[in-house]
């Protein structure tokens, strides 16, 4: 592990957990889980729906102590009282370092953020005079990464591809690898197999078990290149099920 990221491990304090048959903590994926480790510039978690990736995503953020529904320490705002059981088991192992900024993303509570940045009126998320509401939804992704973001953050995004075209991913990966350089953190989930290409890298698979895998062992580069190479019988089959 390194030094010079902010959070170095995350891990689940098992022996604090009453109810390992109950959701999330039944989920294969996370059942697995004793120590990941997160000690490199970007940590990417991948994998099929319902694998558990973004409930550790969320869970890790909030015993970060970053708001639930994305934004920063400083934000409250909070639209479901639903609080994460999981964040109540981590331990994370943080670095001698402290990022002079965090802040968790969201594809799915993206407009209730967005939201209460407008209502805040923060300077710093605005360009050229334009709110974030009218932005697309990937318009508002790529402004919060390339216009509020910076170097020695800490960033946690969760779906960030949503809403972003292939040249949109594109630019958002050129955008987490330059931060990456200048001393940012980043954990993503994601199924963008553009994304899972930034150079150094550690790729978490979620399936049965958390597994450590190279971008072309992934499912979501396995399948893309399975689909181009033959839509008609990668459609055929969902078709028949």
């Amino acid at each position: 592990m390194r030094d010079d990221v902010y959070v170095n491990s995350v891990a689940i304090d098992w022996e604090s957990v009453t109810s390992r048959g109950e959701y999330p903590f039944a989920i294969p994926a996370i059942a697995s889980i004793d120590v990941l480790d997160l000690g490199q510039s970007v940590t990417f978690f991948c994998g099929e729906n319902g694998t558990g990736k973004s409930t550790l995503l969320e869970a890790l953020s909030v015993a970060y102590g970053l708001n639930a529904e994305g934004g920063t320490k400083n934000h409250r705002f909070s639209t479901v009282d639903a609080p994460s059981e999981l964040a109540e088991h981590l331990v994370l192992m943080k670095s001698i370092f402290k990022p002079s900024d965090s802040f968790l993303v969201r594809s799915d509570t993206m407009f209730n953020l967005i939201t209460e940045m407008d209502r805040l009126g923060d300077g710093d998320l605005y360009r050229e005079g334009r709110a974030l509401h009218t932005r697309s939804h990937g318009e508002g992704v790529l402004a919060l990464v390339s216009q509020r973001f910076h170097g020695r953050g800490f960033y946690v995004l969760d779906e960030p591809e949503s809403g972003l075209s292939q040249c949109g991913q594109v630019a958002l990966l050129a955008q987490i690898i330059r931060l990456a350089r200048e001393g940012a953190q980043f954990i993503v989930a994601t199924h963008s197999p553009i994304l899972l290409t930034a150079p150094g890298a550690t790729i978490y698979q979620f399936d049965d078990e958390v597994r450590k895998v190279t971008v072309e062992d992934t499912m979501e580069w396995i399948m893309l290149h399975r689909f181009l190479e033959n839509p008609a019988h990668e459609l055929a089959f969902f078709l028949e099920k």
